[in-house]
């Protein structure tokens, strides 16, 4: 899976909820482990990505959640197992709490936001529900 934009877009935290019954949470965290993460020394469940970043899982009696920043993300994207990760993630139902995306650029703000917002209507995206 390639992660690719035409505007520069890159994804800056990914945070996805599970139920307690339907977790991935072990296999989620040998892919990490696989990878080259690390349990931190933080009294959070938190896993360190190589490339920097951070891993946070939320075990709780009723869901999990699992939040992956934008650096964890980058890194995973680099070592061109994604599709791995989207994998497990689907494996079990679950919700996309979180997905922030990002842009480096050197454009005003307003004429960023312009552009990026004309070429998501010209595709017929819908940003919300109405």
């Amino acid at each position: 899976m390639s992660i690719k934009s035409a505007h520069g877009v890159f994804p800056d935290k990914l945070a996805v909820s599970f139920s307690a019954e339907n977790s991935p949470d072990l296999e989620l965290r040998k892919y990490l482990e696989g990878l080259g993460f690390y349990r931190t020394r933080s009294p959070k469940d938190d896993y360190g990505c190589p490339g920097g970043g951070l891993v946070t899982f939320w075990c709780r009696s009723r869901y999990h959640n699992v939040q992956i920043s934008g650096s964890a993300l980058r890194y995973i994207i680099s070592t061109a197992d994604i599709d791995r990760l989207v994998a497990i993630i689907a494996s079990a139902p679950h919700k996309i709490t979180q997905l922030d995306l990002a842009r480096d650029s050197d454009l005003d703000s307003v004429a960023q936001v312009a552009e990026v917002l004309q070429d998501v209507f010209d595709r017929g995206v819908r940003l919300y529900d109405v």
